[in-house]
């Protein structure tokens, strides 16, 4: 029988979200060309996690809490390709660390068509 519970509740929920989000930008914030770039226009990082938290708590079926205007935020930055591309590979990497292989995969698809989307409105 296939199971009817969302990428959310099958991840652990919120708990693990945070986790993931958390190592996640940690992480980001000691590349060498995406840490500058957070460090530029993030001012609050406990309410950026928050609202990234509520992003990938809203795209895996969990509470939509999310509130947030993706693409506007992330229009004045002049992200090309490459930043993308650093982006997807450390999620890759820290969905690989946090969750069984299934889930990953989801997550991973996820983050991967999202970024196409972001690609081609950002161009």
């Amino acid at each position: 029988m296939e199971s009817t519970a969302s990428l959310y509740d099958r991840l652990g929920g919120r708990g693990k979200l945070d986790i993931l989000v958390r190592n996640f930008y940690a992480s980001l914030r000691l590349h060498p060309v995406l840490g500058p770039i957070f460090e530029t226009h993030i001012g609050d990082w406990p309410i950026h996690l928050r609202l990234v938290g509520d992003f990938w708590s809203l795209q895996t079926g969990g509470p939509p809490a999310y509130r947030g205007r993706l693409m506007a935020a992330h229009a004045p930055l002049g992200l090309a390709t490459r930043h993308f591309e650093f982006w997807l590979t450390q999620w890759r990497r820290s969905c690989a660390l946090h969750f069984e292989p299934p889930i990953a995969a989801e997550m991973i698809a996820l983050a991967e068509a999202l970024a196409a989307r972001m690609r081609a409105a950002l161009e």
